[in-house]
């Protein structure tokens, strides 16, 4: 074998491992992209569930614009009315609620439950709201004075980030029909 022929061999080698390096490389980046994409989804998939549990079941609806929400439950069905908040730190990117007892004047009386339902949130950021309430007809209610009375359902969605230097959003959402409103 001839120097020619060593030189010629060793670029092919060298050719074939850059070419390998790629094929692993591009793997990687697309199995990180979609365990994020999948982590994204679980987390948020989560959070809508527990959305779904206090909001579908609420026996009228206290607070509520795009980014806050504040309803009276009985989630436990113990015949004590609950106060569920749930509240959007913007700057923590992090969703949590607070279940309250109350009384018969529906007044707090103490803290049943709290817990963070989701984090990095990014709805403020992206100016989406968290929270569109619709009327019987399915159209969106403009009016925040008629949200507590006409809402008949809620759409929840959830922006979320990815980790990284360019982190990707992404959106997960539910509709949530409320019970007893005449649906």
């Amino acid at each position: 074998m001839c120097i020619r022929d060593s030189i010629i061999t060793s670029t092919l080698m060298v050719f074939m491992l850059i070419i390998i390096y790629n094929l692993i490389h591009f793997v990687n980046v697309a199995y990180d992209h979609n365990r994020e994409r999948s982590d994204a989804v679980q987390n948020t998939a989560t959070s809508l569930w527990i959305y779904d549990k206090y909001i579908s079941q609420n026996m009228g609806i206290e607070t509520a614009n795009g980014y806050t929400f504040s309803c009276f439950t009985d989630v436990d069905a113990d015949n004590i009315i609950e106060r569920t908040v749930f509240t959007y730190n913007t700057s923590a990117h992090t969703i949590s609620y607070t279940v309250y007892n109350t009384d018969s004047n529906r007044v707090n009386t103490s803290v049943k439950t709290t817990g963070q339902i989701a984090e990095n949130v990014w709805n403020a950021n992206y100016e989406t709201p968290l929270y569109t309430y619709y009327n019987d007809q399915g159209n969106v209610i403009t009016d925040p004075e008629k949200i507590a009375s006409d809402t008949r359902q809620i759409k929840v969605n959830i922006l979320t980030r990815g980790p990284g230097s360019t982190p990707k959003t992404y959106s997960n959402s539910r509709t949530i029909y409320l019970r007893n409103r005449g649906l």
